[in-house]
């Protein structure tokens, strides 16, 4: 997206609720990418967006954007999203409190399909159904929002969740579904992200998250340190033990943090948590 096809695109646009998908990060030039937060940022915050600009063949142009709500979607591959970490002040302004961030795993472990899924949404109303935060849900948030926001998100989240089940009052019982539909994805991101220094910026575990993801595309299969070599074509270089070292190390961040457990101690094994696994199990009886 360029200034001149956001200009085109939005122009003068007055309660809305608005949505920007970014399907692949890594194809944009940085000039892009940075204004993307930058405008992302106002409208998430303010609601409102205001700026002239002068376009080569239609003069000034006014872009107002008022009394708008803005969703934005974003894939990035995790080496990129690491350097985003380490380089954008807009993103980290903005992941903090305004994104929720959802490491995508595959839950169904089945067979490729070769035909699209019959999905049919059901009928979502514009009728506002306000809900309050729900405990269960800011916990949830709390590792991606800070302060009060965790709650905003605890109430928006139960008032889609309504919309989308056709119904007015957000439940204990509809927060304990919520939890069970989506801790593993919730909960996978303040695994990955660690700090050195309260003057440094946190940054992101990319390899103990190449390894889940090994796990999970071999789930149920246990896998080795020698697997897990064969997979990343690590080498040792003399007798340094030097890949060995490295893999464990990221083996024990995942067994500390209950991403994955010893499965055959004696053979050197490893495997998903059990918690992992009977969600994998419960979610693919429900998809059959």
């Amino acid at each position: 997206m360029s200034m001149y096809e956001l200009v085109s695109a939005l122009g003068q646009v007055q309660g809305k609720n608005l949505l920007w998908t970014v399907e692949e990060w890594s194809m944009l030039e940085e000039y892009h990418r940075e204004s993307i937060l930058k405008v992302g940022s106002k409208i998430i915050t303010d609601g409102n967006f205001n700026r002239k600009y002068n376009m080569p063949k239609q003069g000034v142009v006014d872009v107002t954007i008022q009394d708008c709500s803005l969703t934005m979607t974003i894939a990035i591959q995790p080496y990129k999203f690491r350097k985003l970490m380490h380089g954008s002040e807009s993103w980290n302004s903005l992941s903090a409190d305004r994104f929720t961030k959802l490491p995508l795993i595959n839950a169904i472990k089945g067979p490729t399909v070769n035909y699209a899924p019959r999905v049919e949404l059901p009928f979502i109303s514009n009728e506002p159904r306000k809900q309050l935060a729900h405990p269960i849900l800011t916990r949830m948030f709390r590792e991606h929002f800070t302060g009060t926001r965790s709650e905003i998100a605890s109430a928006n989240y139960a008032e889609a969740w309504c919309k989308l089940n056709n119904t007015y009052q957000f439940t204990d019982a509809d927060a304990v579904f919520f939890h069970e539909l989506f801790w593993p994805y919730l909960g996978t991101w303040p695994v990955f992200i660690h700090g050195t220094d309260p003057d440094r910026e946190e940054t992101f575990y990319t390899g103990p998250f190449r390894m889940l993801e090994r796990f999970m595309d071999q789930y149920p299969l246990p896998l080795s340190i020698a697997d897990l070599q064969k997979t990343f074509h690590m080498i040792n270089i003399g007798d340094s033990g030097a890949s060995y070292n490295t893999l464990k190390r990221h083996l024990d961040i995942l067994i500390d943090r209950h991403m994955i457990q010893p499965a055959n101690p004696e053979y050197g094994k490893y495997e998903l948590d059990q918690n992992l696994t009977n969600y994998f199990e419960n979610y693919k009886r429900a998809w059959d």
